[in-house]
């Protein structure tokens, strides 16, 4: 019934372990998805940002390069307007207008001519042009863009970048910047060759960009769809400038033969350096895209390979323990069997060992008054002829007290199977207090104690008790205390007889620092008439009796013995702990 309960118990134990097992691998599998579904999202976030970042350096430099030529041009102006020619030219003598075409000449042979992006110069007084390089007549002047920039026009109304210094007399000097020229020039500088451009001009409409190796213009998107500009990088350029924000946003490219993934970062023109022109920047990502989706696609397929790794190492677990499972289940039985037969077989030496008693107890209870009749007249005629005899005829008085001593012996034998047999023993238990009981035995055996043996008492139960038969105790411990004697005759040493009571019990020791009871005969010398001495020195009876002794109080006898240090005997017998009667 036990092995049925245990092996239902391991079962449900197994299964409810394959299921936490599956439960915590799908965990692991649905976590280790989550956690890539994150990684990934985090990996194209960081893609984008570093997209991002890319664009935005690119237009940092674009953005350098064109502040960096305005600003040589403005120097540039300022040069002319601020030389000595340039001065004395626009001097006045006594009223009189200054000479344009002088101006004009000046203007023309100026450094400005040598600049790639210079378009023409020229002078106002007041509302009109004083004097200009060859072209200049024919621009006017827009709004103000930002400082001293503005927004120059000319006849056909293509937008121009102008930059102004005051010239002496009141006058004003502007230089003119092609923005197609100027485009080209700082797209070379920045080395954006994989990145399209557009700038804008702020305060106008223009934006300029490039379409195959050509720097073009249009002023809007919808007019000027046929000149190829992208119009959704157009759109979000304005969207910035018209916002006044830095926006980037990603979106694909639609080709003849594919799509492109394309990424814009815009910014408005208040937020550059230059002041003057808005920028737009897009970068062709399809590539890296195309190598994102194929490590993704790597790491899925291995990601599967893991989780089918996974499921199936679970499965080969969880199949592995459940044959463990049975294989526990069948030690457990034949540890089990193997319980059973050990209980079996103590039960059987326990019955033999009664039966031995048994037996014994029959055979004296049947012979021993039919020994007694039969030894009490040789005994008591033995008496009688010794009592009659010359002491002087040592030969047969000799004779006849051997006939008295063996029949005394024999009666002493009888005596000593009745009990063991627990027949013709005094069954009367009282209340005993062991000390002084102990004290009275060791008197008994005080003639018996050899010279070179030492006894000391170790009596720690003064004023405790125990329910039991003087008799029988007594006798028990005479022959524990006897046997400590003849294990120290030779040798010599010490015998400690002593008590405590621990755990609701009396415990009596005789020990002894003798030279130890061999192991192989240990679990054999409280068996009747087993002895180690020599024929005729012992009955094999003592030990007997004292474990039958022991027994019949409801207690036990231990023995613990190392060769070469001696022998300790303790009995434990229960204290009795009930209040004494008035």
């Amino acid at each position: 019934m036990n092995g049925e309960q245990s092996l239902k118990k391991i079962i449900e134990n197994s299964k409810t372990k394959d299921f936490a097992g599956i439960a915590v691998a799908l965990a692991l599998i649905l976590l280790s998805a989550i956690l890539m579904g994150i990684s990934f999202s985090q990996f194209n976030n960081a893609s984008i940002e570093a997209q991002d970042q890319q664009l935005l350096k690119v237009e940092s430099s674009l953005d350098y390069n064109i502040n960096e030529t305005i600003e040589r041009f403005d120097r540039q102006m300022e040069y002319v307007v601020s030389s000595k020619s340039f001065k004395q030219a626009l001097d006045s003598e006594d009223g009189q207008e200054p000479d344009s075409e002088l101006v004009t000449e000046i203007l023309n042979n100026s450094s400005l001519n040598n600049m790639s992006s210079f378009e023409a110069i020229f002078v106002t007084k007041g509302d009109r042009v004083f004097a200009t390089s060859s072209g200049g007549e024919d621009f006017t002047i827009g709004e103000n863009i930002d400082g001293n920039l503005f927004v120059c026009s000319d006849e056909a109304g293509d937008e121009y970048l102008a930059v102004e210094q005051d010239a002496a007399g009141g006058m004003k000097c502007y230089g003119v910047l092609n923005i197609t020229a100027l485009y080209e020039t700082v797209l070379l500088r920045a080395n954006a060759e994989s990145e399209s451009v557009i700038l804008l001009l702020d305060s106008g409409n223009t934006m300029v960009y490039e379409k195959g190796n050509v720097v073009k213009t249009c002023k809007t998107v919808e007019s000027d769809s046929s000149k190829n500009i992208d119009a959704k990088e157009a759109l979000l350029l304005r969207k910035s400038q018209e916002s006044g924000d830095v926006i980037a946003d990603g979106y694909k490219k639609e080709l003849e033969n594919t799509d492109e993934a394309t990424r814009v970062l815009a910014v408005p023109a208040k937020e550059t350096e230059n002041k003057a022109f808005a920028i737009a920047v897009t970068a062709n990502y399809s590539t890296m895209t195309v190598l994102m989706k194929r490590t993704i696609t790597k790491i899925l397929f291995f990601f599967l390979i893991a989780v089918a790794g996974i499921v199936m190492l679970v499965t080969f677990l969880i199949k592995t323990r459940r044959e463990r499972s049975q294989i526990d289940l069948e030690v457990e039985r034949l540890k089990e069997k193997n319980q059973q037969m050990e209980e079996l077989n103590e039960k059987l030496r326990e019955l033999e060992h009664h039966q031995r008693l048994e037996t014994i107890g029959t055979m004296t209870s049947g012979i021993a008054h039919e020994f007694n009749n039969l030894l009490a007249p040789i005994m008591g005629y033995s008496i009688m002829t010794l009592e009659k005899l010359d002491p002087n005829d040592e030969v047969l008085y000799d004779g006849v007290l051997e006939i008295y001593n063996a029949s005394k012996k024999a009666k002493d034998i009888i005596s000593r199977l009745s009990d063991l047999a627990r027949k013709n023993t005094e069954k009367v238990f009282t209340r005993i207090e062991p000390d002084p009981m102990i004290n009275r035995a060791i008197s008994v055996t005080a003639p018996s104690l050899p010279k070179n043996v030492d006894l000391m008492r170790d009596f720690k139960c003064k004023g405790r008790y125990i329910n039991g038969n003087e008799t029988q105790l007594s006798q028990l411990l005479i022959n524990l205390i006897i046997n400590a004697f003849h294990a120290l005759s030779d040798e010599g040493g010490t015998v400690t007889v002593g008590t405590e009571a621990k755990d609701g019990e009396i415990i009596i020791t005789i020990s002894d620092d003798g030279p130890g009871i061999p192991e192989n005969i240990r679990e054999s010398i409280f068996e009747p008439f087993f002895t180690t001495k020599e024929a005729g020195a012992g009955t094999g009876l003592g030990l007997a009796i004292v474990r039958q002794a022991a027994e019949d109080h409801g207690g036990r006898v231990t023995l613990d013995s190392e060769m070469g240090k001696g022998s300790c005997f303790k009995v434990y017998i229960p204290e009795d702990t009930t209040p004494a009667e008035d």
